[in-house]
């Protein structure tokens, strides 16, 4: 079944601070990713093993991967980093 880090989380009965602290994630990060904003796959799977979720089963996540020194590219699909 598919879910989302927000749906998630509150089934966790997480607040975004505790999700933040637990996956040592800046706070301010986590309603962004929640929003579908893109994050690293580091924090990514850092959010997924506090959640206990299987990253194939979590949609609406955008991972950034960088592209050459100074540039970042968004993929849509997580596991294809």
């Amino acid at each position: 079944m598919k879910t989302t880090i927000y749906q998630a989380r509150i089934e966790k009965g997480l607040t975004q601070t505790q999700l933040a602290y637990k996956a040592n994630v800046c706070i301010s990060g986590i309603s962004p990713i929640e929003r579908g904003k893109p994050c690293t796959m580091r924090v990514f799977m850092d959010i997924c093993k506090v959640l206990e979720i299987d990253p194939k089963n979590v949609e609406g996540v955008a991972i950034r991967k960088r592209v050459g020194k100074h540039g970042w590219e968004t993929v849509e699909d997580p596991l294809n980093v």
